[in-house]
This record gives structure tokens, sequence and C-alpha cells, in this order.
């Protein structure tokens, strides 16, 4: 009876909660680039978009990893979790980015302004291919041995 309420529980977490944030997580990253180009337009500091949705979508995973009857769904769609893993790496990195970004256009200096754009594009290439390197040593993988064990 537990197990059959667990996989209740699962499917409507999965269905009112996961699937949207899902959906949304590519949203998220598509709207940074979008207000570091209004930051770099104005020339003013704007509020960051990126860390918000960091804590949203990282609260929301991670409750789906901490919970063994979330975690279903690793297992019944294998390619979930990297995609939720790359992706949220992708915003981390974004939202770096656009903070560094914010914090060369705090002072109205042209010079200033320059600098921080290279640094912020010098971030996203670093960090990209560190990520890149990471993930080709390390491949994700979700075992079934994971769930079996617990």
């Amino acid at each position: 009876m537990l197990k059959w309420i667990s996989n209740i529980a699962a499917i409507i977490w999965f269905f009112a909660v996961l699937i949207w944030w899902l959906l949304l997580l590519p949203i998220f990253i598509l709207m940074i680039p979008s207000a570091i180009s209004t930051i770099i337009k104005s020339g003013f500091e704007t509020s960051a978009v990126g860390m918000p949705a960091i804590v949203l979508c990282s609260l929301v995973f991670g409750i789906t990893l901490l919970v063994p009857a979330f975690r279903k769904c690793f297992k019944v769609m294998p390619w979930l979790y990297p995609y939720t893993t790359i992706l949220l790496t992708d915003l981390i990195i974004l939202a770096i980015a656009e903070k560094l970004l914010n914090f060369g256009y705090q002072v109205q200096n042209d010079t200033r302004h320059t600098v921080f754009i290279v640094l912020m594009i010098i971030q996203i290439i670093v960090c990209r291919l560190a990520m890149g390197w990471y993930f080709y040593k390390k491949p994700m993988k979700f075992e079934r041995e994971d769930y079996e064990r617990q």
C-alpha cells in the first residue's frame, strides 16, 4: 500500500511540478542573454534574472533527487538526469556572467564596461570548456543499481 501511495505522489509531483520546471529551465537560459543585452544597451546595471532562477530550479530538482519516490522519474526516463544537470550548469554559468556584467556596470565608465564585457565572455568560454571537459572525463549515468541499493 505504501509503495502504491508513493507512486501516486511521484506521478503527481512529476506532472504538477517537475514537468513545468523542465520546460521553464530552457526559457530561463534564453532569458539571461536577453538580460545581458539589455545591460549592454542601456549602460546601467539591471536586476538579475539568473540567481533567482538558480535558486528555484535547484530547489525543485533537489527535492526530486532527495525524495526516493520522486527519483523514479530518472529511472523511467534516463535522459532526464543529464538534461537537468547540463541545463542547470548552463544556467549557473550564464547567471555568473550576468552577475559579473552587472558588477562592471555599477560605475559609469566605458573602459570598465569594455573590460567587464571581455571578462564575461572569457568566463563563459572557460566555464563551458571546463564543463565539457568534466563531463567528458566523468560521463553522467543514472544507474539502476543506485535505486536498488536504497
